[in-house]
């Protein structure tokens, strides 16, 4: 029985998976791909009249649709002899894959299938005992997700070409060596630099943890942590730096970057949410194990952002009251408070017009701080409807034609005060219930992503500028400073003596996001 009612619904893993051949003496499903190529392919590429054709005479590929019972979910089509066509790129005696994709991605995105289409590649080229030395792809930049997919394959981008295809659009080239048999399960680690690091010195650094910005951190009552990327991933690690497990991954959907996970919330010792740009959001167990999508209330269109961003989860926030698990979550113009027990949303609210509430953070079960754009306000509950009684903080000023955003609020070791990160450079300390500013510094050049406590008396800020400060509230100055090779993003404290930055790579189709782990007494 789960505690708190509830409940788990059962993977939607079918029983029977089977693929079926297409092309040459198989003619029974060619009609079915040609629907499906003109479907999905030809809004995308234009004509698949070429492709099919080439298909149907199945003189140099195969072809093959793979069925979940009696439904078509993923269609795969690769080269059956060698290629040295990117030979100048290093990739010699390779297999081609021609087409790799999800017929319905958004009921079948998340469940592993694409991994299950390489894997059929493999084995059938395996069986052909062609002595092939690489697997290559092309993928348009266009196509993030699926850049992302084959990358976490352990594909390698190779090369890019500019007008290939299409005018003024970059395509990849990516290849996966022989010695890859399987996809990686650990990022590889980078050398510990000394057995006993300097001070601004990291423990270890995870390499590609993710391919892209890392944008949440959070610990889990298991001493766990989970990161949650804009490649769409949420993986589990230990304190360690061990891979746990990838408990999302993105398959290769043919569409545009709609879901990365933008906010991660742990609601008590059994549960945590996960958001994303689309405006889902997940329950998953400690564990890690998918309990149910949550149906929440979505923003109306109407305000001016981009399309992708315009149901953007942009924070989730557990409420204080963990027995009745409920929790808030912001979006676009709104923001959401939904009973898990009940499995509904139990109250909308609208915060301004146009702007987005970054942050929220429940004081009591019937007060409530909310940040939209660059204002920071108090939200009491009155006859189950929140209200915005008064404002806190009013925006700062602009940083030349970027708004002042508060991009992250976290409570610091003395009461009612609160670490604000602002995207005009400055980090504040300030007391809601003073409603006063208690230190303000603007070191930092550019955005400040965000802002965690790492000891009693001192808390973190990390930015664009490629710098971790460290800050007390007690002096006017930083009183520590570290520097990294890209952007950082989010920070987590693991213990009171280590904490982890994610840290983006300066050209993410290439290198992945770092985790790097510090001790802060070195």
């Amino acid at each position: 029985m789960e505690p708190l009612g509830i409940h788990v619904y059962a993977d939607e893993t079918p029983s029977q998976r089977t693929f079926h051949p297409v092309g040459g003496e198989h003619t029974e499903k060619m009609p079915l791909l040609q629907e499906i190529f003109e479907r999905i392919l030809t809004p995308l590429y234009g004509s698949q009249e070429e492709p099919l054709k080439k298909i149907s005479l199945a003189e140099d590929r195969r072809c093959y649709l793979l069925h979940e019972q009696e439904n078509p979910v993923g269609v795969v089509a690769f080269k059956t002899f060698l290629s040295n066509e990117f030979a100048p790129y290093g990739i010699k005696n390779s297999i081609e894959i021609k087409s790799l994709f999800l017929i319905d991605p958004e009921r079948n995105s998340g469940r592993g299938l694409g991994k299950v289409l390489f894997q059929k590649v493999i084995d059938d080229v395996n069986g052909l005992y062609l002595q092939y030395e690489s697997f290559h792809v092309t993928v348009s930049e266009t196509k993030q997700d699926s850049l992302v997919f084959f990358r976490r394959l352990g594909f390698r981008v190779m090369h890019a070409r500019e007008d290939r295809y299409k005018k003024n659009v970059i395509e990849y080239l990516l290849s996966r060596p022989l010695q890859s048999q399987s996809p990686p399960s650990q990022p590889a680690f980078a050398q510990q630099k000394s057995s006993v690091p300097q001070k601004s010195e990291p423990l270890f650094v995870i390499k590609d943890a993710h391919l892209d910005d890392i944008h949440a951190l959070r610990l889990l009552s298991d001493g766990t942590f989970i990161s949650g990327s804009k490649d769409n991933c949420l993986c589990k690690w230990s304190q360690t730096g061990d891979l746990i497990n990838t408990i999302k991954e993105p398959d290769p959907l043919e569409t545009t970057s709609r879901d990365w996970i933008t906010a991660i919330e742990v609601l008590n010792d059994e549960y945590f949410l996960s958001g994303e740009r689309n405006g889902r959001v997940r329950l998953w167990s400690t564990a890690g194990k998918f309990i149910r999508h949550l149906s929440l209330r979505l923003p109306y269109p109407g305000h001016i952002s981009d399309p992708l961003n315009r149901r953007r989860v942009n924070c989730l926030a557990a409420h204080t009251n963990k027995q009745n698990p409920s929790f808030f979550t912001g979006f676009p113009k709104i923001f959401d408070e939904f009973n898990l027990i009940e499995d509904r949303t139990i109250s909308v609210n609208k915060a301004h017009d146009n702007d987005w509430v970054f942050c929220l953070f429940p004081l009591t079960e019937r007060r409530l701080l909310v940040v939209t754009g660059g204002t920071l306000q108090a939200w009491e509950k009155t006859n189950h409807k929140w209200i915005c009684t008064e404002t806190l903080l009013r925006e700062e000023k602009k940083c030349g034609k970027q708004r002042s955003f508060i991009s992250s609020l976290v409570p610091l070791a003395t009461p009612h005060y609160f670490g604000l990160s602002i995207f005009n450079g400055i980090v504040k300390a300030f007391d809601i219930e003073q409603k006063t500013t208690i230190q303000q510094w603007r070191e930092h050049e550019g955005k400040v992503w965000s802002i965690e406590n790492i000891s009693q008396e001192v808390f973190a800020s990390c930015g664009e500028d490629q710098m971790v400060k460290f800050w007390d509230v007690r002096t006017p100055k930083s009183v520590d400073t570290r520097k990294y090779t890209g952007e950082v993003t989010t920070l987590l404290r693991l213990s009171d003596t280590a904490f982890v930055a994610g840290v983006s790579s300066s050209n993410s189709h290439y290198d992945g996001s770092q985790l790097v782990f510090h001790d802060t007494r070195r």
